[in-house]
């Protein structure tokens, strides 16, 4: 209990810090958001960690009438997906975003069977220190781009459990600003502070092109689900 209410003033440092209040221009949809400021005349959404749950990108396609990108390499959404009708807007793959395009070790749970399957998610950067890995196909963003033939991202979600610092990372050193970013930046239970420390230092360099807003209001400081909104 003490390490989780460390974190939780942790969590709420950095809202103090770094985010402003919810207001009327942002849409929460499931555990994400979006912002109305970027929604007309937006087409393209890529969005990664879809597990067994399309709810954000079925509303994207259906409702707003995007173009979805969604990705995600781990056996149990292949299979979901797989026994999904096809969704209008919406095109599936089993890969993972990453920093660099190529075939990696992602992490599952050590309870990982010979029909692929297990508990929990999986991780490019094993946050949760397991022993187990499978292959999977990962590409940065550059790629997705050029695969979609667009100049810009108007909406990145990435619930990609321990990954999306990296991600983002990588969009500031390629000089690459999504319209929007959502989505969960994994805090784990041990070890958070240093989770904590690069969050921190990705929203100080952020902070002059982004408006950040935490999502989750329900369970306020548990997780640091997350809209960035760029400025200009």
């Amino acid at each position: 209990f003490l390490i989780h209410d460390e974190k939780k003033k942790a969590i709420r440092k950095i809202y103090l810090n770094y985010c402003s209040p919810l207001n009327n221009n942002i849409i929460s949809i499931h555990q994400y958001g979006l912002s109305k400021k970027y929604l007309k005349n937006c087409n393209y959404a890529l969005c990664f960690g879809i597990g067994e749950d399309l709810f954000f990108e079925e509303y994207l396609a259906r409702i707003l009438n995007f173009k979805v990108l969604a990705g995600d390499p781990t056996p149990a959404s292949i299979k979901f997906m797989q026994k999904k009708p096809k969704i209008k807007n919406l095109e599936f793959i089993s890969e993972a975003i990453w920093t660099e395009n190529g075939v990696k070790k992602f992490f599952v749970n050590d309870d990982y069977n010979s029909n692929k399957e297990y508990s929990g998610d999986g991780s490019l950067t094993n946050f949760r220190k397991t022993n187990t890995f499978i292959y999977i196909t990962c590409h940065d963003l550059k790629y997705y781009m050029k695969k979609l033939n667009i100049n810009e991202i108007d909406v990145l979600k990435m619930d990609i459990e321990g990954a999306a610092i990296s991600i983002i990372d990588y969009c500031l050193n390629n000089k690459l600003y999504p319209k929007q970013i959502t989505g969960e930046i994994e805090i784990p239970q041990i070890d958070f502070e240093d989770t904590i420390s690069k969050l921190e230092n990705l929203l100080s360099k952020l902070k002059s092109k982004y408006s950040f807003f935490l999502i989750n209001q329900k369970n306020r400081f548990q997780k640091f689900e997350f809209l960035m909104v760029r400025n200009n």
